[in-house]
């Protein structure tokens, strides 16, 4: 990963999966298991036994970027005794995509996990997912039992196509789920050959296997396919396991056999043993045999090893990074967002960049940029050089940085802040904030109820319809109020206030007896050695600390 990439990307981390992404959530629902294998495998992790020497990929994902997971099945998050840093671990090993798992545990599964993390939102416990990721990886377990335990389910194509299409239908049912509570990114890892296992290869299931994860990844490109449709706002990431798994075989020096001897799989129930001939002493030396087994793909006959498990979280951070996030060059790019979150950076250039759906954040760079959020509540930050900002649909963030620079709210309720040099707001449709910085700047608010501030330098503002409240800076400024019952704050400066239709006021932080008053009801003038002499025309209201005065009241 790149500093400064996913670590800074998302809010809180929420995994879903099986043994492949297990971390203590098995040992914590059964700490002596019906399958005696699971016990030989301390806190749930399947690739050498030991933490230390490196676990499943999940570990090695949230090191990375130093996250603190919980996991769940451990216990105390629910009633509030484990606090949630950066996220939770649903993984339970043997789960399958139902509510059934290989240990026979009843009442565990997919379903499980996802009825936990439901009950987590409506306790509020998790309040929303708007900023997370949540990855779902699992199904492994529904192919070996019937590939192994009941071969002739899936004996024609047309039974292994109906029985993966049960399957992703159980992981798309999953997701729904999860895209209707919020999630903005969902990340699902397709399934590795499962053909390629030992235990496969022991069992004469390698062809059925092959054949059942093919049909998978292919059912569940479709589903990911279209629920990226369905969801457009959201971002749904499908890593191509399959393929980096076979890219991997071959670097391993021994990937057809597995560093110890298990089967956690039919009838016959063989003990671990250490192949003598790779590792000295007792299954209990750990730390011999982890040591040993870096050259080895599989751990055991289905559970590939924690250095296999170390490259393909790699792999998935590379995946979900360049999905996410888009960089240019020092040249003039043109970047384009797809679906959902993302974080696009032009870096120098004079850039053309679009968003995209979902809510984005854009940094424009050096160069006159154009940025277009499009939809999505989108973040757009300008740098260096003159540049135009529209925010889009949504409720947009636009920040101005040096030079002099065009930036527009288009719909929704938008904030917009100028930055230095001589910047244009237009707030346009929805409830804006506008607000300057140094400079002269122009701010215009148009439709709805907007609030504009000036900040230094001679500012022109005008609100436009609605309700307004402009504040000028502290130098000489024109307001216009325009349509809607508007509300002017004074400040320092000779200032030109114009206020329109509707029954507008000037207020003053200060009484009445600091000021001098001089001209006509339609037009006059309010002047004091502290805050200078203001132009008042067509306004209705003046208010003082000491009350609110008609323009004629003070005239008079």
């Amino acid at each position: 990963m790149t500093d400064g990439g996913l670590a800074e990307f998302f809010d809180d981390y929420y995994i879903l999966g099986d043994s492949l992404t297990d971390v203590r959530n098995f040992s914590g629902i059964a700490p002596e298991s019906p399958i005696p294998q699971f016990n030989l495998f301390f806190d749930g992790r399947f690739t050498n036994g030991l933490e230390e020497q490196g676990g499943v990929w999940t570990d090695y994902f949230t090191d990375e970027m130093d996250l603190e997971v919980a996991s769940f099945f451990q216990g105390g998050i629910t009633d509030g005794t484990v606090p949630i840093v950066d996220g939770i671990n649903f993984a339970v090993g043997g789960d399958t995509t139902a509510s059934e798992s290989v240990s026979g545990i009843p009442n565990l599964g997919l379903n499980n996990q996802i009825n936990q993390f439901v009950d987590l939102v409506d306790n509020n416990i998790i309040d929303n997912l708007e900023g997370d990721l949540v990855f779902n990886w699992i199904g492994a377990n529904d192919y070996l039992i019937a590939g192994l335990n009941e071969p002739t389910t899936v004996d024609t194509p047309a039974e292994v196509q109906s029985f993966a299409e049960e399957i992703v239908g159980n992981i798309t049912n999953s997701l729904t789920t999860l895209l209707d509570l919020g999630a903005e990114v969902v990340v699902v890892p397709n399934m590795l050959n499962l053909g390629l296992s030992p235990l496969s290869a022991g069992n004469n299931a390698s062809e059925t296997l092959e054949n059942l994860t093919l049909a998978h990844n292919q059912e569940l490109e479709i589903s990911l396919d279209e629920l990226q449709s369905e969801y457009p706002d959201a971002k749904i990431i499908g890593i191509d396991l399959y393929t980096f798994f076979n890219e991997i075989f071959d670097d391993f020096e021994h990937n057809d056999r597995s560093a110890t001897e298990t089967n956690t799989y039919g009838t016959e129930l063989t003990p671990v043993v250490l192949d003598p001939d790779l590792f000295p002493g007792t299954f209990e030396n750990y730390e011999a045999a982890s040591e040993a087994a870096e050259d080895f793909l599989w751990w055991d006959s289905t559970h590939p090893t924690t250095a296999a498990h170390a490259l393909i979280a790699d792999y998935f951070s590379e995946i979900i990074e360049s999905e996410l996030i888009i960089t240019g060059t020092s040249r003039p790019d043109s970047l384009v967002g797809a679906n959902g979150r993302e974080k696009i950076s032009g870096r120098g250039g004079s850039d053309t960049i679009s968003g995209g759906t979902g809510n984005d954040t854009i940094y424009g760079g050096r160069g006159n940029d154009l940025i277009s959020g499009d939809e999505g509540n989108d973040s757009l930050v300008g740098d260096a050089g003159d540049d135009t900002l529209n925010g889009g649909l949504g409720n947009d963030t636009i920040k101005g940085a040096r030079g002099n620079e065009q930036l527009f709210g288009d719909e929704g309720d938008d904030s917009l802040s100028g930055g230095s040099g001589n910047d244009t707001l237009t707030g346009a449709s929805g409830n804006d904030t506008l607000r300057g910085s140094s400079g002269d700047d122009q701010l215009f608010g148009e439709a709805g109820n907007d609030s504009l501030t000036g900040g230094p330098g001679n500012n022109l503002l005008n609100g436009g319809l609605g309700n307004d409240t402009l504040r000028g800076g502290p130098d000489n400024d024109q307001l216009f109020g325009e349509a809607g019952n508007d509300l002017f704050i004074a400040s320092l400066g000779n200032d030109t206030i114009t206020g329109g239709d509707g029954q507008d006021t000037v207020k003053y932080k200060a009484s009445s007896s600091r000021f001098r008053f001089e001209g006509t009801p339609e037009s006059f003038t309010v002047s004091s050695r502290a805050f200078g002499v203001d132009t008042l025309t067509n306004i209705d209201f003046v208010e003082f600390r000491d009350g609110v005065f008609a323009p004629s009241d003070l005239l008079g």
